[in-house]
């Protein structure tokens, strides 16, 4: 009995020193690596450029490894929730998702399930897809309201619903944060949140006053001159512009004004004014004071007050010169002139000085972009010709169209398009001025009936025009009926007007003119394509790309199966073998318009691809490329072929049995299968086996050059009369083909092929046994049929 308690208590103890270690050595350090990644939060709120991915990666290296040794361990649901939190803080959310959506099939029992279902729900809005998110985030507030992370799931769920542009819900997920938590740490996120919701919504007021409580709550100024700057733009959005003009004054008048600018000493005698000395800011209080003075320029723009607006902006020049507050003072003396005063000559000027206050900065590049616009336009505008009415009215559009997209000022985009409508005597131009009064009346104005009537007008008083289409296009679309009787085709399109006077980029000097033959390739015959001819005409250096070392295995077959069909061809020196050379250098060099050329030159290009060689695995014995039945071997000299036994039915020709160096077997390509239909078609087989490689390219040309050269053999030993000049009494048969070794060693690689080709290469070598086993039976018979009669006469006498 006392040893069962011995026992049971060193169970026991044994059970607490394994939790123990589950915890102390993995958990504990999965946790502290996880929180220090997220400075103690249950994840990292707006991780926007965050840096802890170290410590997001070690952190999930714990709890991997208490997964998988301690699997018992009561910390496991723990282990694989903050794995999960780790994938979301390593943007990976999709498979955090993966494992959060089966946690509560592994752990049913988890009192963690709750926190499951809002780190899922954190995990798709990080995958933007924020329905879902919304639906994981409501199912965790229904059913753990007290959480310690429901104000967190208020809070992403404002940031879910302010991307689903439900800005209104989005301030009120935000605002229960501030009403039920006003001392929880998210509490200034909130207030941010629903003032950038409120002010989305258009709810002026509220939203001034939100930015108005994070200004009172920074801890920085330029953080307090940031959301003052946001309240101007509440009141300059609600128009009240003179609130707007007192609250910047009174802002500025706490800052320091800059210092005055140094002027250089002036000559004795001299009245000019010497130049400004370079000059910036000295401080960062003296830059708030530029923003300042700019951004009551604004106002005054806004406003209407252009001669003011000026003012200001010439005075940011003078305090600040040869600066990006200077640059942007320019930038705005332009637009000032371009959207208040409607003088765009004027904006003209002023845009290009933008550059030569400051240099290249963004101000001058977005000052560029508007001058090539206003420089549009008055081209147009100022159009001589035959078509000069149809130019000046397209000016008037453009220039209606660059106050609704570029302004944003639908209203006097609305004048602009009534004004060409009156202006105008030509009925196509009347009805698209019509046409896009309309559309903007009902898109920006929500104007909707004004609309309507609009577009009827186009559809009963302008037929056969492009824009009565459009309008009961429009009409259709908004459910409206529009009968076919009112609809009258235009006879001919409307033709797109050109910009004539901007300069088209020249095409290059040695750029071919158009219908003009294809260059010819001078040395592609000779040096192969896309080479290009040395100096004397000497053969040019291997480039890298053919070297052997850098060939896939399918093209270093490829190019050994041609040289060797080459240099055996030339040792005929028959007028068929003659026929035979000719055939073969037009089929490889020759870039004809069968593609071959094109092939080949492709092969140059594209021949490196080490993803074409697959390494055999530890199980696969690696190919002997020594023996016969995988690879052709070199002979020293030629053999005559020897003649078997007839061929049998179905084959064309005798059997031809080959003396490969000693060693018999069906080599693949080799000299066994050159003078027989039979062993033909094992080689177009085999080489169509080598040939399915994964690089596709490779693969296709290797066949295709392998049934080439199969096709060539079967042309020249089974007919060689069908060459013109070939006599097959007097020509003696061409010797075997030999074909060398491939270039490099090829003994740790392996050809990947399909059952279906390893089994063709089977069946033929099968085959070829059973050949070979029926003409030994028949000769063995033969000498026994022979002996027979001369024992019977023997036994006779």
């Amino acid at each position: 009995m006392r040893s069962a308690s011995m026992r049971l208590a060193a169970a026991l103890l044994l059970a607490g020193a394994t939790a123990s270690c589950a915890y102390y050595n993995t958990f504990y350090l999965a946790r502290k690596y996880y929180f220090k990644a997220t400075e103690g939060q249950p994840y990292e709120v707006d991780r926007d450029n965050s840096t802890q991915r170290t410590n997001y990666l070690k952190s999930g290296d714990y709890s991997k490894k208490l997964l998988g040794v301690y699997p018992r361990s009561k910390w496991v649901d723990d282990a694989w929730l903050l794995w999960a939190g780790t994938l979301i803080g390593t943007d990976d959310p999709l498979k955090a998702v993966a494992m959060l959506e089966e946690f509560r099939t592994r752990f049913p029992k988890s009192d963690l399930r709750p926190d499951a279902t809002f780190f899922l729900g954190l995990a798709y809005r990080a995958a933007r897809k924020h329905e879902k998110a919304m639906e994981n985030l409501d199912e965790f507030l229904a059913e753990a309201p007290r959480n310690v992370l429901t104000p967190y799931a208020y809070y992403e769920r404002s940031k879910a619903l302010m991307s689903l542009q439900r800005y209104q819900e989005a301030a009120a997920s935000a605002g229960q944060i501030m009403e039920r938590w006003p001392n929880h740490v998210l509490y200034d996120r909130a207030l941010r949140q629903r003032a950038e919701a409120r002010f989305q919504q258009h709810a002026w007021q509220g939203a001034r006053e939100d930015f108005h409580s994070i200004g009172a709550r920074a801890l920085t100024d330029e953080d307090r001159l940031r959301y003052l700057l946001r309240e101007v733009d509440c009141l300059e959005a609600s128009r009240d512009y003179d609130q707007a003009r007192m609250l910047l004054r009174d802002a500025r008048a706490h800052e320091e004004p800059p210092p005055p600018v140094p002027q250089a000493p002036r000559p004795v005698g001299s009245t000019s004014t010497p130049p400004p000395q370079y000059y910036t800011a000295a401080t960062p209080a003296q830059e708030r004071y530029g923003r300042l003075t700019l951004r009551m320029g604004g106002v005054e723009v806004l406003d209407g007050h252009v001669k003011e607006a000026v003012d200001y902006f010439e005075s940011v020049l003078h305090d600040y010169p040869r600066s990006q507050l200077a640059a942007e003072a320019q930038f705005r003396i332009g637009f000032a002139y371009e959207t208040g005063a409607d003088d765009f000559a004027r904006a003209r000027t002023e845009y290009g000085k933008v550059h030569e206050v400051a240099g290249t900065s963004q101000f001058s590049q977005q000052a560029q972009q508007r001058l090539d616009n206003l420089e549009r336009i008055e081209r147009f505008r100022t159009a001589v010709g035959s078509d000069s009415s149809e130019r000046k009215a397209e000016a008037k559009f453009l220039v209606a169209e660059h106050y609704l997209f570029n302004l944003e000022r639908p209203e006097r985009a609305v004048d602009e398009y009534r004004a060409i409508a009156e202006s105008s005597a030509a009925p196509a131009v009347k009805a698209r001025a019509l046409n896009a009064e309309a559309w903007v009346l009902s898109r920006k104005l929500s104007r909707q009936g004004a609309a309507d009537s609009l577009f009827w007008a186009v559809v009963r008083k302008y037929p056969a025009t492009e824009a009565q289409l459009a309008a009961r296009d429009y009409l259709e679309a908004e459910g409206q009926s529009v009968p076919e009787r009112l609809i009258v085709a235009p006879k001919e399109p409307m033709r797109q007007l050109l910009d004539t006077l901007v300069d088209l980029t020249r095409p290059p000097a040695d750029t071919p003119k158009l219908g003009s033959p294809a260059p010819v390739e001078p040395g592609a015959v000779k040096f192969g394509p896309g080479v290009n001819v040395p100096p004397g005409g000497a053969m040019p250096i291997i480039p890298p790309s053919w070297r052997p070392s850098a060939l896939g295995d399918s093209s270093r077959r490829a190019i050994v199966l041609r040289d060797s069909l080459m240099r055996e061809a030339r040792r005929d020196t028959s007028m068929a073998g003659r026929v035979r050379l000719d055939s073969l250098r037009r089929a490889f060099f020759h870039p004809d318009t069968t593609g071959r050329g094109a092939q080949m030159a492709e092969l140059e290009r594209q021949i490196p691809r080490p993803q074409g060689v697959v390494i055999a695995p530890d199980s696969t014995p690696p190919p002997r490329f020594s023996s016969d039945s995988t690879a052709v071997r070199t002979r020293s000299r030629l053999t005559r072929p020897k003649l078997g036994p007839p061929a049998p039915p179905g084959m064309a020709g005798p059997i031809v049995e080959v003396d490969a160096g000693g060693a018999s077997g069906a080599g693949l390509m080799g000299p066994a299968f050159v003078d027989s239909a039979r062993a033909r078609s094992a080689a177009v087989d085999s080489a169509r086996a080598h040939a399915a490689r994964p690089s596709a390219q490779d693969s296709a040309l290797a066949g295709r050059l392998a049934e080439r050269a199969a096709a060539d053999s079967a042309r020249m030993h089974v007919a060689p009369g069908l060459y013109p000049g070939a006599n097959p009494a007097r020509t003696p048969p061409p010797p075997p083909r030999v074909e060398p070794k491939p270039l490099g060693s090829f003994s740790s690689v392996w050809i990947k092929t399909t059952k279906a080709q390893r089994d063709s290469i089977h069946h033929a070598k099968a085959q070829e046994d059973s050949l070979r086993r029926a003409a030994k039976a028949a000769a063995k018979a033969l000498k026994h049929a022979k002996s027979s009669p001369d024992s019977t006469r023997g036994g006779g006498k």
